[in-house]
């Protein structure tokens, strides 16, 4: 069976997760979710493995909401990494790329 590998965007900054996306396009990659929180990543990943599209590529902010209407969390990234670690043997091949960059910093404002 082909393996078909989907990358996901975490980011609850939808302009953020865009312009990611947009790079992510233009060097090649296809299959690109983007979700706002943490709990549509894990569905996602568990969708992925039932439908054969298995999540390949996770890239995230560090800080955003762990539900849906949530608060963005400051240690989301971390608590990502920490769940990772707990199921490593489900996700073996997931690859992950963490940043944060300030709001003010992206849209050219001073802080």
């Amino acid at each position: 069976m082909n393996r078909k590998w989907k990358t996901v965007i975490v980011d609850d900054n939808i302009l953020k997760a865009m312009d990611i996306r947009k790079a992510l396009e233009w060097n090649g990659l296809q299959d690109i979710a983007i979700v706002s929180c943490q709990e549509k990543l894990w569905d996602a990943i568990y969708a992925g493995r039932e439908n054969g599209a298995e999540v390949g590529l996770i890239v995230t902010d560090m800080h955003y909401p762990l539900t849906p209407g949530a608060a963005p969390d400051e240690e989301a990234g971390f608590k990502l990494m920490e769940r990772m670690e707990d199921i490593v043997n489900i996700l073996k091949k997931v690859q992950m790329v963490f940043f944060h960059i300030e709001d003010n910093a992206y849209f050219g404002k001073k802080a």
